[in-house]
């Protein structure tokens, strides 16, 4: 049965008695034609595949052989008439395809993992995902008296309920586990807030406005359709550097976290908090412009107008405004899944009482620097394990200050998109080598001598030609050339070992036509994993430690591993927003800050 390869139509298809059954397994049917009950090439055999579905199969093979039987291989599978080709047969194959991708084996499992992933677990066990997967592909989940989905496979209702319902969902030992959990997406973060402390929309902000300004993914580091390429924002497989690394447990949200993110994401939670969502210092709102009042260069605080500005504002009102520790529960059950630790909760019970003392008349101001503590405690943020070391984080060690010592720095510029590197650095036009790139690539495609190059003199090289061509639209790299400040690592890429086109998928370590892994290995370098968790900046960085001397890792907007070192040697990477650092906001912000 695994040599069948060439569909059959539905036995039912057929006249009746035309086609007959001439035995059967548990798994496996035949059919031949009335009369007949040898095995022919008319035999039609059926299966019922993992979904459920029932298969037809003829009996024969499609073999192609190419000199004299020299070589053959089986001859690939076709929706299309060459002669009269039909635009249903392309819809009919492009069916095809996505019944193979849905129905794989695989998928269930796939699918399964990185939905968990989006619920709390970034690590779930393969039990969790095993039951997961299992209702994914029985579509069907039942807990107690309760059952879920249609049977069919694929039913997204079962998958949930697995999800959130299973016993590793729902533990609560698993809270002591530093494995279990996740941390929180920015954006997810800030849209829970808002539900949860029941933001409500202002008059003149309509339903078909933007609340969000463009500007909150530079803030807090994620914002609705605005994913910088096509891999999203964070990938599900990312692994921060250090000890999650050597732990081989991964944190995907953490592509999209560092301090600036946080100080970012607290400090627009706080003017949300207290002004509303708007344009103001801090804020992450759209402009609103209004000639009657602006609460970013005023002093009022007519509670009747402060919002007049904003796209909303929090109407969330507590129980009992005069109870703290209600209060502080209620903020806890909502913000945090109850999840705010017994030190926190004092805290936060404490700075309520207080603002609450200094003036009975204002529980709203108690109310927002509860809210405000609560958004800032890592429960919040996360749903992993938060265990308080009671010490002062230690900041990155800088280089000693000295006129006599200089600095060497390696700038990696990682650019988004893709790039056609044939045309990027070809052979020069006087070299015999250009003539064939002319034929490989094509009168369209290769780059014009005339107009489309630049080039550079190679002659004191051992390359086969004394000049090369630069695209001329990245010309500049010619003036880092020429002045002796740029060099050129042609035919590079990941292999571990030379292949042909019969060996590689069995004898490379990586996927070679896949866009992110290629990626993920030009941070490395390692292709044998010989230091595995580390980037080639980071192992650099290593070596030059290793030989007494001061070193620095900073990141621009986001981090990467290509920094990450060591993780014994515990070196930090700092990530820099490209605007420059972000204080942190505290308390209130205040007015004056709204000048």
């Amino acid at each position: 049965l695994a040599q069948l390869h060439v569909g059959a139509f539905d036995i039912d298809m057929f006249d009746a008695g035309e086609y007959v059954s001439i035995g059967s397994s548990a798994d496996v049917s035949a059919w031949a034609p009335d009369g007949s009950t040898a095995f022919t090439k008319e035999t039609i055999f059926s299966t019922t595949d993992i979904a459920g579905s029932t298969k037809f199969f003829r009996n024969v093979l499609s073999t192609v052989n190419i000199g004299s039987g020299t070589y053959s291989f089986r001859n690939a599978p076709t929706f299309h008439d060459l002669v009269d080709p039909e635009v249903r047969d392309a819809y009919y194959e492009i069916d095809a395809a996505l019944d193979m991708y849905f129905y794989h084996p695989n998928l269930a499992p796939f699918v399964a993992k990185n939905l968990m992933k989006h619920f709390g677990a970034s690590n779930p066990s393969p039990a969790y995902v095993q039951v997961v997967a299992e209702a994914f592909q029985n579509g069907f989940y039942e807990v107690g008296a309760y059952q879920f989905g249609e049977g069919k496979w694929g039913d997204l209702a079962a998958t949930a309920a697995a999800i959130l319902l299973e016993g590793e969902s729902l533990s609560a030992s698993l809270d002591a586990d530093p494995t279990a959990g996740s941390m929180g997406a920015p954006l997810t973060k800030v849209a829970g807030f808002m539900r949860s402390m029941e933001f409500t929309r202002t008059g003149h902000s309509r339903l078909t406005d933007s609340i969000l300004a463009e500007s909150v993914q530079g803030i807090i580091g994620q914002h609705a359709h605005t994913s910088p390429d096509q891999f999203s924002f964070f990938s599900p497989d990312f692994v921060p550097p250090g000890a999650f690394s050597v732990a081989n447990l991964v944190a995907p949200e953490a592509g999209v976290s560092s301090i600036n993110q946080v100080i970012g994401s607290l400090n627009g939670l706080a003017a949300l908090i207290h002004h509303g969502l708007n344009a103001c210092p801090y804020g992450a709102g759209m402009g609103f412009e209004s000639l009657s009042f602006n609460p970013c260069n005023s002093d009022i605080r007519e509670p009747d107008r402060l919002y007049e500005d904003s796209a909303g504002y929090l109407d969330y009102e507590p129980t009992d405004v005069n109870d703290a520790a209600a209060v502080v529960d209620e903020l806890s059950l909502l913000l945090t899944s109850g999840r705010l630790s017994a030190g926190g909760r004092l805290i936060v019970i404490d700075a309520y009482d207080a603002a609450l003392t200094a003036d009975s008349d204002r529980p709203d101001i108690a109310l927002k620097i509860a809210q405000q503590l609560i958004a800032s405690s890592p429960e919040f943020h996360s749903t992993g394990l938060a265990e308080l070391a009671n010490e002062d984080r230690p900041p990155t060690p800088r280089p000693p200050a000295a006129d006599n010592v200089g600095y060497k720095a390696i700038v990696h510029m990682f650019l988004f998109g893709g790039a056609d590197t044939f045309n990027l650095l070809v052979p020069g036009p006087t070299c015999p080598l250009f003539d064939e790139y002319k034929q490989v690539r094509g009168e369209n495609i290769a780059l014009d001598p005339l107009y489309e190059i630049v080039t550079i003199d190679a002659a004191t090289s051992d390359q086969p030609c004394e000049e090369f061509g630069i695209n001329k639209n990245i010309d500049f790299f010619k003036t880092l050339y020429d002045n002796g400040e740029g060099i050129f690592f042609a035919n590079a890429g990941h292999l571990t070992k030379p292949v042909t086109e019969s060996n590689y998928l069995t004898d490379t370590r990586t996927q070679l036509f896949s866009h992110y892994h290629q990626k993920i290995e030009n941070h490395l370098v390692d292709a044998f994993r010989d230091v595995p968790g580390t980037g080639v900046l980071g192992r650099m960085l290593d070596v030059v430690e290793g030989n007494v001397m001061s070193v620095g890792s900073i990141a621009i907007d986001r981090t990467s591993v290509s920094l990450a070192g060591n993780p014994l040697l515990a070196r930090s990477i700092d990530v820099i927003s490209h605007w420059g650092p972000i204080d942190l906001l505290d308390g209130r912000p205040p007015v004056d800050t709204f000048a």
